[in-house]
């Protein structure tokens, strides 16, 4: 057994310069002898679980009582299994002991969540004490490792080292707490961070030590929960200084760290965004070295920061980013709205006190930052958009200067000295919003630093002139463009796609580093490790150990990265180039691609690109509880269902109808294997519908099981009409339960309007019954931009014995049967009510960023009603007659029955600019002052596109040639089709109305039963 002496912290008030030499643990175990361990690439996409599996396995377990024990080893090679336990409110203390860990983690999550495979563990309200302890770790395990609330864990005087991904050195979870203090670190795996919290917190407190990390990901504080450090030198070759994730608080004094990738550090949320997070770093030094790493980067999160005579030292130049992104769960580049859809702006509120800073903000995609400087604080830089809108507030007090590096455009700027002498402008200008905020001593005026511009307009010029510049200049680096503050080249056949620049994976820091500082009089000294410039290389040399191989008894996941345990294939085809397997990907159904990926993690990992992952960006999903619950474990963060960016829910309907005629049959030598398999498919179907029932009880597309249980059928082929409308009505409202309880925000939804999908719509009266006031539910539709609706009139029963019939072409009837018929007053006033027409417009209200609009009807049979009787041009006046209609740019309607006053006052008040009418009936007026308004100069329409549109029961045939379905009875030939676009959409349109001549031909007896299905009525059966 061996031990390293402590970490000394020296004091020399009388002299000005002192140089400490700090060693880290792989100066005597050297990460070339675990390259292999190091170069595991982690799995994370394993089944989630919200509670511990099973009890913690361990070679060593102290429960329920007190235990003291030094100068001992520790040891065990079992998998998932821990060397040391401590739970159940017991109490151990180690001192001058060894603890080894071999073994791999077979479940990163187990392992990340409760502990599993750690080397200490402690759990369970427990606490430990581990004083001049070693503790080193392989293939996967966490060197210390506490959980539970009341759980505590004390290191000191101590030294770890791991290998292999997840190998936190110490790491609280569970709301459990760690003290270390004067210890010495390394990691060489993936993601594994020096110190480390995890759900649902984990509060470290670190002073007096080292932490030298090298693994991809590999963060020195990993903050779930609180990081409180003092004293802490620390390298991270590829990973920031500090991860933090939602709304957690670090807070760091007295550091000096280094930083390979990303940024200083990178803080986000992963999933909504959230505020509350804080950052505090006082007297600390944060140095990054990548080319565009920014010493603090920020993304979809609001935060507040506080840097106390703190040094920011950046090889870009740049100070602050904020963004709306977040990071990849690999934490290796920065992630986009396609890995994350639910993204939003960073707000960043940073105050600066006695520090000194150079370098720029950079605000990305609407996201803000709010710079405060004071207490004799100097900046020198500017503020600048990175893509679209950038937003800063400066703020600088008496005491602190600025020193312009380039023009700056500002929402807000104020400056407590009225002669902004404090503002060294170099020539370049500042430019604010003056109604933004007040300006000390009343200065309401945008200022030209020397001089004060004349008019406003000039300033307007100037900075449409600045933003001109940088979208020029963003245009000419879409070849190699800065995204983020990181360098990205865009996916060629040369370069992958998920490889980021400017930080090569082959360039190590040097973990000799050394410090020099000079201390200013009369504050206080402290001796910290200062990171040399110098990278030296270091050749990672592959392990000849064997790698164990497992088969497996299940098929193929397509949700899953890669499985825990994997046979290793020869390295003729892992050796590959990411873009070979790429296209060998291509060429292969999804079946194979899955059995391929099961094959060897290298493969698992490079099979996972832009091919394999569109599999996740539509996704159709039955609506019931096996398949949603698919769908739940799909999507857990950072799997790969959280590509998932257009959900179709199906709902199922169960039309047993042509089975049961089957069963009734009389049985015989022909008939007894059908009746068997349909008295089989039946049970199915019957098993199917009450799982149905119950989950609608709890709680669009839809899809029809009739002939049997395996086939599905789409509606148009679905037999009865009222089974498909019940069901559609159930799949709705289920919907927009889910959406109301998640809060989720949507930008598009369709609701059964697709033109694949025909014989199937949302009856209107439903559209009426939905919860308005549901809070959750105006939250998802706040950012809804598309939304495409497809609706019917009322499902209206004209007797008992016709509300119990289903329509369906198997369906015994039995005619000798009397039944009342109801009032037709009574049927009337059900076809009347306002609730069948008020529903479209109440939830267009909830939309207070729609851009497109579509709107489909289909007409049911009208029984014993007339047509007049049924309103059809109600619920289109609802939505003209809306106090706030939606600012559109594009309109679709189809099969709409309106009329010239409603449709006119629509396409004004919503402003459109692109409409599209399909068989569109005029019930009341013309279309001329439809037309004469699109093509004014008051509107601004840029695509036209009319179709078989009817006027007072004649068709519309638009002079000039064209094509039309049926030639004019009388009067001259046209077309029923008008399409322009451009500056052709403002020429005149002429056009006449006539009854159109009926053909006898196959063509038209094909078009009449499409225009049937599109828009009704539905037959009885099969359309």
């Amino acid at each position: 057994m061996f031990l390293l002496s402590s970490v000394c912290v020296i004091s020399l008030a009388s002299v000005s310069l002192a140089k400490v030499t700090v060693s880290d643990p792989s100066d005597i175990i050297s990460p070339i002898l675990w390259a292999a361990d190091n170069a595991i690439i982690p799995d994370y996409n394993v089944p989630f679980i919200s509670v511990q599996p099973e009890n913690l396995p361990a070679a060593y377990e102290f429960e329920s009582n007190s235990t003291s024990i030094s100068h001992r080893s520790f040891s065990t090679s079992l998998n998932d299994t821990s060397v040391i336990v401590v739970a159940n409110k017991a109490e151990l203390s180690l001192s001058f002991v060894d603890i080894t860990k071999s073994g791999y983690a077979s479940n990163l999550l187990w392992s990340s969540f409760y502990g599993f495979n750690a080397a200490v563990n402690v759990a369970n309200a427990s606490t430990a004490y581990l004083d001049n302890v070693n503790v080193t770790v392989h293939n996967g395990a966490a060197n210390v490792y506490v959980y539970g609330t009341d759980s505590v864990v004390h290191v000191k005087n101590s030294w770890l080292y791991s290998s292999g991904p997840v190998s936190h050195g110490v790491y609280a979870s569970g709301n459990g707490t760690a003290y270390v203090s004067n210890v010495q670190h390394f990691s060489g795996g993936r993601r594994s961070s020096a110190f480390s919290g995890d759900s649902p917190a984990g509060y470290i407190h670190v002073s007096d030590s080292v932490a030298y990390t090298t693994g991809i990901g590999s963060a020195t504080f990993y903050a779930l929960g609180e990081i409180y450090a003092d004293n802490v030198v620390a390298v991270s070759e590829q990973g920031p200084t500090i991860f933090m994730d939602g709304t957690q608080k670090a807070y760091l004094t007295n550091c000096e760290t280094t930083a390979g990738l990303l940024g200083g550090v990178a803080i986000f949320s992963s999933m909504f965004r959230t505020s509350g997070a804080i950052l505090s770093l006082k007297n600390s030094k944060i140095t990054t070295l990548g080319e565009t790493m920014p010493g603090l980067w920020f993304g979809n999160t609001i935060i507040d920061v506080s840097l106390y005579d703190t040094e920011l030292v950046t090889a870009s130049g740049i100070l602050v980013v904020a963004n709306y992104s977040q990071i990849t769960q690999d934490f290796d580049y920065y992630a986009s709205y396609l890995d994350n859809s639910n993204l939003l702006p960073a707000e960043v509120y940073v105050k600066v006190e006695e520090s000194t800073l150079n370098g720029d903000l950079v605000a990305y995609n609407s996201s803000l930052i709010s710079w405060s400087l004071a207490s004799y604080s100097s900046w020198t830089g500017a503020a600048y958009s990175g893509y679209g809108n950038g937003y800063f507030d400066v703020h600088l007090d008496r005491t602190s200067s600025w020193k312009l590096t380039k023009s700056t455009i500002l929402q807000n700027f104020t400056n407590e000295d009225a002669t902004l002498s404090n503002i060294n402008s170099q020539g370049f200008n500042i430019y604010y919003n003056a109604s933004a905020g007040s300006h000390p001593q009343g200065l309401k005026k945008r200022r030209q630093l020397g001089t004060i511009d004349k008019t406003a307009k000039a300033e307007e010029r100037k900075k449409e002139v600045f933003i001109l510049r940088e979208e020029i200049t963003r245009v000419f680096a879409s070849k190699l463009h800065l995204e983020e503050g990181l360098l990205v080249r865009p996916p060629s056949p040369k370069q992958s796609p998920l490889k980021p620049l400017g930080h090569p994976q082959s360039s190590k820091l040097n973990n000799k580093a050394r410090l020099h500082r000079n201390w200013m009089s009369g504050r206080r000294k402290i001796l910290l490790l200062r990171h040399s410039s110098q990278i030296r290389k270091r050749r990672l040399i592959a392990s000849s150990s064997s790698i164990r191989s497992h088969s497996y008894s299940h098929s193929p996941s397509p949700w899953l990265l890669a499985e825990s345990s994997i046979f290793v294939m020869s390295s003729s085809l892992e050796g590959c180039p990411n873009e070979v397997i790429e296209s060998i990907v291509v060429l292969l159904v999804l079946r194979d691609i899955c059995s391929l990926r099961q094959s060897s993690r290298t493969l698992a990992t490079k099979t996972t690109q832009d091919h394999f992952k569109s599999y996740f960006r539509l996704k159709h999903i039955d609506i019931t509880g096996s398949a949603l619950q698919a769908l739940v474990n799909m999507t857990q963060p950072g799997w790969l269902g959280c590509l998932l960016q257009h959900l179709v829910l199906v709902g199922v309907v169960i039309n047993t109808k042509a089975l049961e005629s089957i069963l009734k049959e009389k049985e015989n030598s022909k008939t007894h294997r059908n009746k068997t398999k349909a008295q089989q498919d039946m049970e199915i179907l019957q098993r199917r519908q009450t799982d149905f029932v119950q989950l609608h009880k709890s709680g669009t597309d839809v899809t029809v099981y009739r002939g049997d249980a395996e086939q599905r059928l789409p509606p148009l082929a679905g037999g009865s009409w009222r089974f498909i409308w019940q069901c559609a009505a159930d799949t709705f409202h289920t919907s927009l339960r889910s959406l109301a309880a998640s809060n989720l925000p949507i930008e598009k939804l369709s609701i059964f309007n697709d033109r694949r999908l025909q014989r199937c719509s949302l009856a209107c009266n439903e559209l009426g019954s939905i919860d308005f006031k549901n809070k959750g539910l105006a939250i998802s539709f706040v950012s809804l931009k598309s939304l495409s609706v497809s609706f019917s009139d009322k499902v209206i029963f004209n007797s008992k014995h016709d509300a119990e019939r289903s329509y369906d072409p198997a369906e015994e009837i039995d005619w000798a049967v009397s039944d009342d018929v109801r009032s037709i007053y009574n049927i009337r006033a059900e076809a009347a009510d306002e609730g069948n027409f008020i529903g479209l417009a109440k939830l267009l209200q909830l939309t207070n960023q729609l851009q497109e609009l579509e709107m489909h009807q289909y007409r049911l049979s009208t029984g014993i009603l007339a047509q007049a009787d049924l309103h059809y041009e109600r619920l289109f006046r609802r939505v003209a007659e809306m106090d706030t209609p939606p600012n559109l740019k594009r309109i679709e309607l189809r099969g709409l029955q309106v009329t010239e006053k409603d449709l006119l006052a629509f396409i004004e008040r919503t402003g459109v600019c692109k409409l599209y009418m399909h068989n569109v009936t005029m019930s009341s007026g013309t279309f001329t002052s439809i037309f004469d308004y699109c093509t004014s100069d008051t509107a601004n329409m840029e695509e036209l596109y009319f179709n078989e549109l009817i006027e007072l029961g004649l068709r519309v045939y638009f002079d000039g040639p064209g094509h039309y379905q049926f030639p004019p009875l009388i009067g001259p030939v046209g077309s029923d089709t008008l399409e322009r676009a451009g500056a052709e959409a403002k020429q005149q349109i002429s056009y006449h109305s006539a009854q159109g001549a009926s053909q006898d031909s196959l063509a038209t007896m094909e078009y009449v039963r499409q225009r049937r299905r599109e828009y009704g009525t539905p037959r009885r059966g099969v359309a």
